[in-house]
């Protein structure tokens, strides 16, 4: 595609897209080689099961984006127009979106940006962020998850942060360099490569982060004022739905026994594009 494969716009409403796959883009500039875009006060869309290969930006919640629910798709390897620098797969980058749930989605990095302005409430349940991006030879800007300046009442529950034998650490204050600095968590920065000390302390004052795994500590984390402990399997989806087949249900759930971070189970749409041959991906 020229500039994106799919944009819901201007209020589009109770749209589903789902099962397939969009890969490839002639431009990753500045708003070019998008996979899947909502924007313009677009809600109630369903976004699931697709999976979303070599594009500038996977899936993009921009300009009043609300009540979207973006699940279970396979993202691997995005592309900035520097090569080098390790771009988001999914998440929002236009004021305000607000309460959309991300659950259970295999991607690099989720980024809550303040390019544009604000955003808040955003639900983040049982994804695998991994912090990787084959076919691309990324070394700045390693980061899992960013929360930037102005977004305020986000939640973090039950992710996978990173592959097992990550470097770096899992967070870092002040924030040294862009370059050559892996880490997990960056919250309450400006927008892109700022360094230092967080510009908006408000940010990780309302940031909520709660039974997350990561593979530098290799170990749970959970929120020290929050007791419960017990996670439900899914917050859209009443049981196992029927086209997870025979693969494990929830796929992402680190703090239940038999867990073996060795060895994580896949999502449907993983399993689809891990079966094509090379050429076709």
């Amino acid at each position: 595609t020229s500039k994106k494969h799919v944009e819901l716009q201007s209020g589009a409403y109770g749209n589903e897209i789902r099962d397939s796959y969009f890969h490839d883009a002639k431009s990753f500039t500045s708003d070019r080689g998008y996979g899947i875009n909502i924007s313009l006060g677009s809600s109630d869309n369903l976004i699931e099961n697709n999976v979303l290969y070599h594009l500038h930006f996977a899936v993009a919640l921009e300009a009043g984006g609300v009540g979207n629910v973006i699940a279970y798709n396979y993202q691997e390897r995005t592309e900035h127009y520097e090569r080098d620098w390790f771009i988001q797969s999914m998440g929002t980058h236009g004021a305000h979106c607000y309460m959309n749930l991300w659950e259970g989605n295999v991607a690099g990095m989720i980024d809550f940006d303040s390019y544009w302005g604000s955003a808040s409430h955003q639900v983040v349940f049982r994804n695998h962020l991994t912090r990787e991006n084959p076919g691309e030879p990324v070394t700045a800007n390693l980061i899992a998850a960013i929360v930037d300046s102005h977004n305020y009442y986000d939640t973090f529950v039950g992710n996978i942060l990173g592959t097992p034998g990550c470097a770096g650490v899992v967070e870092q204050i002040p924030y040294l360099d862009s370059y050559m600095n892996p880490v997990l968590w960056k919250v309450g920065y400006n927008c892109c490569s700022a360094t230092g000390y967080p510009s908006d302390a408000m940010t990780a004052a309302t940031l909520v982060r709660h039974g997350n795994y990561d593979y530098i500590t290799n170990g749970l984390t959970w929120a020290p004022n929050i007791p419960d402990h017990v996670l439900p399997d899914s917050l859209y989806l009443s049981s196992k739905p029927a086209w997870f087949g025979a693969l494990t249900w929830p796929p992402f759930a680190a703090e239940r026994p038999g867990f073996n971070p060795n060895v994580l189970n896949k999502i449907p749409a993983q399993v689809r594009f891990e079966s094509l041959a090379p050429a076709a991906r």
